[in-house]
C-alpha cells in the first residue's frame, strides 16, 4: 500500500519502549561506534537474513544509513520501501529501499533531519524534512515530495509546520498543517489534501484539530479530527474519533468501538478502513485500545489482539488483510509487549520480532510484504538497536 505514519503522534504511545521519534521531536541519539555495521563502498549497513518466525513468515532486516537505528513506514508493489534511519554522524534521513540497491538517503529540504513515510507505485516518496540546520528548538518541518531524484517543499496552511503521510497512484497526498503562524502545539492542526501543487484544508469534526494519514484512488481520505468540545463550566473535554473524507460530503465521523475515542489510518479501495479505537473502559488510543475493520454498511468492527489489552492496525490492502500490531498475553492480564501482526480473513498472524521482544508493522503491498520496526538484540535491554524489517508471508 501507499504508506504508514510516524512513529509517535499526539495520543500514542505505542512506540515508546523502543525509543522512537517523530517529526515533532526528531532526535536519536547517535549510535556507539561498536554496532556500526558499514559496506566499504557506502557506508551502509547491508540487509541481514533473519530466521523465519514461523512456516509462513520469514523475515528480513533492511540495515541502515551507517547508524545504528532505522523504521520502515510504507512498502509499493515493486518492493520500494521508504522509512527513516540514523546516519554515521546520528541525523535521521528519509530512505528509499530497493532490492537491488539496498537504502538510499533521500536527503532534506536544507535542515538535518527527514522522514519517509508513503510511496505509491511511480516511486514518488512523501514525508517531512527539517528545513534549516540548526539545533536548537523550534525547528520548522515541512512536508515533502520526493520524484525525480529531487525533494520538492509542498508547504503549510501558513503555519509554521506540515506533514505528509500517503501518496496515490496520481500524486494526491494527504497529511496535516498548522494552520496559525507561530504555534508550536496540536491546537490549529488541520488536515491537508496536497493536489496539483495546491494544498486544500479538509477542516474539522467541529473540534480545533485533524490530520489525514491515508486515502485511495479513488479520493476518499481517513485520519482523525477533534469532534466539538464538551464544555462544562471553565472545563474543556476534546476528543478525537476516526473520519472518512469524500470531496461531495466532506467530513464523515466513523465513531468508536464503545469507547471515547479513535483514529484511522489505512483506506482501500473498496472503501475498507482500518484503525485504532478505544473499547468500553478503555484508556485512550495505544492503551486499552483495539485494532478495527470499518465497511460501507457494516460499520466497525473490532479485529481483536494476541491475547493482550491492546492492539492498532495501520494499513488494509485490496483484500483486506490489514497490518499493525497487538499487545502479547501475559498471566497478570497487562500486555506483555506488542508484535507485528497481519489480520487476514480477520484472524490475527503474529509476524513475531527480531531478536528482541517487540514490533510493529506499519504498511504491506498486495503480494504478501509487510514492513515496519523490530528490535534485533538485547531482549529489551537499553542498548537495543531497533531495524527496518520486511515480511514476507508465504
Amino acid at each position: 500500500m501507499r504508506g504508514g505514519t510516524p512513529a509517535a503522534l499526539r495520543g500514542l504511545a505505542l512506540l515508546g519502549a523502543l525509543g522512537l521519534s517523530h517529526p515533532g521531536t526528531p532526535s536519536l541519539s547517535p549510535p556507539p561506534a561498536a554496532t556500526e555495521r558499514a559496506t566499504a563502498a557506502a557506508g551502509v549497513s547491508p540487509p541481514v537474513p533473519l530466521a523465519a518466525d514461523s512456516a509462513q513468515v520469514v523475515a528480513a532486516e533492511l540495515g541502515t544509513l551507517g547508524g545504528r537505528d532505522s523504521q520502515a513506514y510504507g512498502v509499493n508493489s515493486r518492493g520500494e520501501v521508504v522509512g527513516t534511519s540514523a546516519t554515521a554522524s546520528g541525523e535521521l534521513h528519509a530512505f528509499l529501499w530497493t532490492r537491488g540497491n539496498g537504502m538510499r538517503d533521500l536527503g532534506t529540504l536544507g535542515g538535518r533531519q527527514s522522514w519517509a513515510y508513503g510511496v505509491n507505485e511511480r516511486g514518488q516518496v512523501v514525508g517531512a524534512s527539517t528545513t534549516s540546520p540548526g539545533r536548537e528548538e523550534p525547528v520548522a518541518v515541512h512536508a515533502f515530495l520526493w520524484k525525480d531524484g529531487r525533494m520538492h517543499d509542498l508547504g503549510t496552511l501558513g503555519g509554521r509546520d506540515s506533514h505528509a503521510y500517503a501518496i496515490d497512484e496520481r500524486g494526491n497526498v494527504v497529511g496535516d498543517s498548522y494552520v496559525e503562524p507561530g504555534r508550536l502545539h496540536a491546537i490549529g492542526v488541520h488536515a491537508v489534501l496536497w493536489r496539483d501543487g495546491r494544498i486544500r484544508d479538509l477542516g474539522t469534526l467541529g473540534g480545533a484539530e485533524s490530520r489525514a494519514y491515508g486515502l485511495n484512488d479513488r479520493g476518499e481520505i481517513v485520519g482523525a479530527a477533534e469532534i466539538e468540545p464538551l464544555r462544562r463550566g471553565r472545563l474543556v473535554s476534546r476528543t478525537t474519533h476516526a473520519f472518512l473524507w469524500v470531496a461531495a460530503r466532506g467530513m464523515r465521523d466513523l465513531g468508536t468501538l464503545g469507547g471515547r475515542e479513535s483514529r484511522a489510518y489505512g483506506i482501500n479501495d473498496r472503501g475498507q478502513v482500518v484503525g485504532s479505537s478505544d473499547i468500553t473502559g478503555g484508556a485512550g488510543v495505544g492503551s486499552g485500545s483495539h485494532a478495527f475493520l470499518w465497511a460501507p454498511g457494516r460499520g466497525m468492527r473490532d479485529l481483536g489482539t494476541l491475547g493482550g489489552p491492546s492492539s492498532l492496525a495501520r494499513a488494509i490492502d485490496a483484500a483486506g488483510d490489514v497490518a499493525g500490531a497487538a499487545d502479547l498475553e501475559r498471566e497478570s492480564g497487562r500486555g506483555a509487549g506488542f508484535h507485528a501482526v497481519l489480520w487476514r480473513d480477520g484472524r490475527p498472524i503474529d509476524l513475531g520480532a527480531v531478536a528482541g521482544s517487540e514490533s510493529r508493522a506499519f504498511a504491506l503491498d498486495e503480494s504478501g510484504l509487510v514492513v515496519g520496526i523490530s528490535q534485533v538484540g538485547g531482549d529489551g535491554a537499553p542498548a537495543t538497536a531497533v531495524r527496518a524489517v520486511l515480511w514476507r508471508i508465504r
